[in-house]
C-alpha cells in the first residue's frame, strides 16, 4: 500500500493579500518505508527543536526560527540539510501550484482549489500506478491522508472533490 499524505499552502480565494499561490502537496512513500522515513522525519524535527517543519517560516526567519535572524546564512544551511534528508527518502513528491493572478486573468470561475486537487489527484494516480507496474504488483492501492481544514463543511467539500475525480486510491 502506498500512504499519500497531502497538505495545501496558501489560500485558494481570489483576492488574498499574503498568498499571490496556492499550492497542494502529496508525498508519496510506500507503508514498507513508513517507518524509515518517519524516524528521519521525526528526528529531523527534534534536531530543530520544532513540532513541524514550514519551510516558510525558515526563509523569512520567524516564529520559532527568529534566532536566525542573527546570521541568516544559516537559514540557507537548515534548508539545503533538509533538501538534502528528502532526497534520500525513497519518497516522491508532487505538487500542484497556481498563480492566481494569472489563473484568474484568464478565467472567471472560482476553482482554483478544485482544479489544484484534480491535477494532484491525477499526477498522484499516475505515480502510483507506475509503481505499481514497476513492482510488479497489481494490487498495491494508496491511501490518502489529509490535513484537517478549518471546518468539517470544507472537509466534506475536499471529499466531494476527491470523489468527483474518479481517484484509485
Amino acid at each position: 500500500m502506498y500512504l499519500i499524505y497531502v497538505d495545501d499552502c496558501g489560500k485558494p480565494e481570489r483576492i488574498h493579500r499574503h498568498n499571490k499561490y496556492f499550492c497542494l502537496s502529496a508525498v508519496i512513500v510506500n507503508e514498507c518505508d513508513w517507518d524509515e522515513v518517519n524516524e528521519v522525519i521525526k528526528e529531523t524535527k527534534q534536531s530543530l527543536k520544532i513540532k513541524e517543519i514550514h519551510t516558510r517560516n525558515i526563509y523569512r526567519r520567524e516564529k520559532e526560527f527568529q534566532y536566525l535572524n542573527q546570521n541568516p546564512v544559516f537559514s540557507c544551511r537548515i534548508m539545503e540539510n533538509i533538501f538534502n534528508i528528502i532526497s534520500k527518502l525513497n519518497i516522491t513528491l508532487i505538487s500542484s501550484v497556481t498563480d492566481k493572478e494569472r489563473y484568474f486573468g484568464i478565467r472567471q470561475d472560482d476553482n482554483v482549489e478544485n482544479k489544484g486537487w484534480m491535477h494532484l489527484l491525477e499526477r498522484c494516480d499516475m505515480e502510483v500506478s507506475n509503481r505499481r507496474r514497476r513492482s510488479g504488483s497489481n494490487y498495491d492501492k494508496g491511501l490518502r491522508i489529509t490535513d484537517h481544514h478549518s471546518s468539517d463543511k470544507h472537509d466534506e467539500r475536499i471529499k466531494n472533490i476527491i470523489f468527483e475525480s474518479g481517484s484509485t486510491f
